[in-house]
């Protein structure tokens, strides 16, 4: 009976700190976007660790990013853009939207997607 305790609190002593670590992590994320929110830089919405390198019609990430715009962008506009498209899906959904990079011959596009709600817009295109 003794052994069993000691097996159930090993395991819960794990699961803390696999779900401590997990907080430390998000924390960090939540730390770098406000940094980067205060420094006039855009995070990428896709890789969410790195900033976007934006100058008037081309974005690109370190991530692979790599997006030439039609219509000249700031960082200010691109980051309304994405605070506006995470507002509209929050007024929707309470789970946090995904956003994903697909590039194809005639087009490279970030979309932003729930899979919960099945809710998806294109945040960035340069569609031909």
């Amino acid at each position: 009976m003794e052994q069993i305790m000691k097996e159930i609190q090993q395991e819960l002593k794990d699961e803390e700190s696999r779900l401590l670590k997990e907080i430390d992590d998000e924390l960090l994320i939540e730390e770098q976007n406000l940094n980067h929110l205060l420094s006039n830089e855009v995070v990428c919405p896709v890789c969410q660790i790195h900033t976007l390198s934006i100058s008037i019609n081309l974005i690109m990430c370190h991530c692979g990013i790599n997006i030439s715009l039609q219509n000249p962008t700031t960082h200010e506009l691109l980051q309304a853009s994405i605070d506006s498209a995470v507002g509209r899906h929050a007024a929707i959904c309470d789970k946090s939207l995904e956003f994903i990079y697909m590039k194809t011959d005639n087009s490279s596009e970030i979309y932003a997607v729930c899979r919960i709600c099945d809710a998806m817009e294109i945040l960035l295109s340069n569609a031909l």
